[in-house]
C-alpha cells in the first residue's frame, strides 16, 4: 500500500485522468490520489473459481477518474499469494511496466530514487512543437495506393459488428532456433525481427493468395533519451506494407523488407491515427483500418519482482480479448523463441492457429535453408503434412 502510493505521488502520469472540453481531448493531473489495495481470500475455492476470480479484476476504468491502476492481492494458499496489477493502456505501455517494477524493488529495499525532473506532460508539450511533416509525406506516400482487406480463410463468416472474443495458444521453436536466426539475419545483412516478419508476410499471403500484405507492428516511441525513465504511453503503431510477389526470391523479399523496416522506424514519430484521418481508405466498421494481422517481438527487458526471502514468479492472465484478427507474438528465451498466438474466437479454431503456426515454422525453416528460391517455390507443407496428404488422403 505506502509503496503504490509513494509511485502515484512521485509520477504525474499515475494521477491523470482524461477529459473532453470543447469536444478536445484533456489531460487534467491531481495533486494527491489515494489507492486502497484490493484484497481477495480465495483459498477456499477450486482452482477454476480461482482463475475466474483473478480475471474478474480486470475491468473498465473511468478514465475521468484518476488513478487509472488498480492494485490487488489474492491469497491463493497457505504460502502463495498473487499480485495484480491492472493499468490502463492510456497510462502505460511495455516500458513503464519494467521502469515500475524497477522502483518497486527499490523503494522495497528502502533505496533512495533520482528525483524526476520531466514529466509525461512535458513530453505532451513537446510533442506539441515537433514538425512531422516530413514523416507525414512518407507515410502517406506508402499509403498512396489503398491497401487490399486481407483475406484470411476464417472458420466462421465475419460478424457485421467488430468483436474481441478472443484467445491465446501457446508454441515453441526449441533449442537451437535462436542461433540458426542469428546466422541467417547476419548472411543476409538482416535482423531477427525482419526475418520473422519476412516469414509472418510469405505465410499470410500463401493463406490469402495476396501479394500485397499489411503487417501492424508496436514501436517504443520513446526516441528521446529523457522520456527513458517516464511512466506513460509511448508506444505507436506502425503499418507495415510488404509485397511476397512469387517470382521474387526469398534474399529479395527480406532486402525489401529491411528497407521498408529501417524507413518506418525512422519515421515512427507520426501518429498512426492522424494517418488513419490523413489517408482515404475504405471504412469498415468490422475490422480495423490498414491491417487486422499484428506482429510483436518483445524487446522489452524482463525485470523479477524482488519481494526479499519471497520467490516470484510471472503469471500472463489471458482476459480472453483480442484486438486484432490475428496477433504473431514472440520472445526470445535463452536458446530459442515463446511464440504466442491471439486470435479471434469468433472467426478462427484453435486447430487452425495450430495449422498455422506449422505452417509459419515451415516457412521459416524453408527460408533458412535456401534464400535463392523463389517466393513461389517456398513450400510450407510439412512433411507429416504431406505424407498425409499423399499417401493417407489417397
Amino acid at each position: 500500500q505506502d509503496v503504490t502510493n509513494q509511485l502515484i505521488s512521485r509520477h504525474e502520469i499515475l494521477r491523470t485522468s482524461f477529459h473532453m472540453e470543447q469536444g478536445i481531448p484533456v489531460q487534467r493531473i491531481d495533486e494527491q490520489v489515494q489507492l486502497v489495495v484490493d484484497e481477495m481470500d480465495l483459498t477456499g475455492q477450486s482452482n477454476e473459481e480461482q482463475l475466474e476470480s483473478l480475471k474478474a479484476f480486470v475491468r473498465p476504468f473511468d478514465v475521468a477518474k484518476a488513478p487509472l491502476i488498480r492494485v490487488g492481492v489474492a491469497y491463493t494458499a497457505a504460502n502463495e499469494s498473487v499480485l495484480l496489477l491492472d493499468m490502463h493502456h492510456m497510462i502505460s505501455d511495455g516500458g513503464t511496466m519494467s521502469l515500475l517494477v524497477q522502483e518497486v524493488n527499490a523503494l522495497l529495499n528502502h533505496e533512495m530514487l533520482p528525483p524526476i525532473e520531466l514529466q509525461y506532460k512535458d513530453y505532451s508539450e513537446w510533442m506539441k512543437t515537433r514538425d512531422l511533416s516530413s514523416q507525414e509525406k512518407y507515410w502517406c506516400q506508402e499509403f498512396y495506393e489503398e491497401p487490399p482487406i486481407i483475406n484470411l480463410p476464417y472458420d466462421f463468416k465475419r460478424s457485421q459488428q467488430k468483436k474481441v472474443d478472443g484467445n491465446i495458444l501457446s508454441f515453441e521453436l526449441e533449442q537451437g532456433w535462436k542461433e540458426k536466426i542469428k546466422r541467417f539475419a547476419d548472411q543476409t545483412g538482416t535482423t531477427e525481427y525482419m526475418v520473422f516478419l519476412s516469414a509472418y508476410m510469405i505465410m499470410l499471403s500463401k493463406y490469402c493468395r495476396q501479394e500485397d500484405i499489411v503487417v501492424g507492428s508496436p514501436v517504443s516511441g520513446r526516441v528521446n533519451q529523457a522520456t527513458e525513465t517516464m511512466f506513460g504511453m509511448f508506444v505507436n503503431m506502425l503499418a507495415l506494407r510488404g509485397r511476397p510477389v512469387a517470382n521474387k526470391t526469398v534474399e529479395e523479399f527480406l532486402g525489401e523488407v529491411k528497407e521498408t523496416t529501417l524507413k518506418a522506424f525512422e519515421h515512427q514519430e507520426y501518429p498512426f491515427e492522424e494517418l488513419v484521418e490523413k489517408v482515404d481508405i475504405t471504412r469498415d466498421f468490422s475490422r480495423n483500418p490498414f491491417f487486422d494481422v499484428f506482429f510483436v517481438l518483445q524487446n522489452n527487458e524482463q525485470v523479477a519482482l524482488n519481494l526479499g526471502g519471497f520467490k516470484t514468479e510471472p503469471i500472463l492472465l489471458d482476459t480472453n480479448n483480442a484486438k486484432y484478427d490475428l496477433t504473431l507474438d514472440i520472445e526470445p528465451k535463452e536458446n530459442g523463441y515463446h511464440v504466442l498466438i491471439e486470435y479471434r474466437s469468433d472467426l478462427f479454431l484453435p486447430k487452425s492457429i495450430q495449422y498455422m503456426f506449422e505452417h509459419f515454422r515451415v516457412v521459416l525453416e524453408n527460408m533458412l535453408a535456401n534464400k535463392a528460391q523463389t517466393i513461389g517455390q517456398l513450400s510450407m507443407v510439412s512433411k507429416r503434412e504431406r505424407a498425409v496428404l499423399l499417401h493417407e488422403f489417397n
